[in-house]
């Protein structure tokens, strides 16, 4: 099958429609796993920021497939996710968010990911994390 289309942003054939790629081996789309995730762990109230990253790593970019955030009571605080320092993401956290890209957000080559949940108030718990894979 000579007219494979380019998955957009990957560089990659797509299967035909038996799911296998040219060389006979099972298709996976990029945005179908993630092989890492970065947890921030329970962070009690002040200073009012939550913040995770993913480092950058030489030669290889990341995809993020996904951030979740929670408070342990009723708040409404904004959760940001940048590449780099760049902001590229943001949305308002009510109590829980848990957010699954549809297609994973590509992080330019050589650079961290990073997301930060603003909101905590003194004596209030937040989490946060993110998810992806690296190539």
């Amino acid at each position: 099958m000579a007219n494979r289309p380019t998955v957009q942003g990957w560089g990659v054939t797509a299967p035909d429609i038996t799911g296998k790629m040219a060389d006979g081996s099972d298709y996976f789309p990029p945005e179908s796993y993630a092989e890492w995730s970065v947890n921030s762990g329970v962070f009690e109230g002040a200073p009012a920021q939550t913040t995770v990253s993913r480092g950058a790593e030489s030669g290889r970019r990341h995809f993020l497939c996904g951030v979740s955030a929670s408070f342990n009571t009723a708040r409404i605080g904004v959760m940001r996710v940048y590449a780099g320092s760049t902001e590229i993401w943001a949305g308002y956290v009510h109590n829980f968010r848990d957010i699954q890209f549809d297609h994973p957000i590509a992080i330019p080559e050589n650079m961290p990911v990073s997301a930060e949940l603003g909101g905590s108030q003194t004596g209030q718990l937040s989490a946060l994390s993110i998810h992806g894979y690296t190539i």
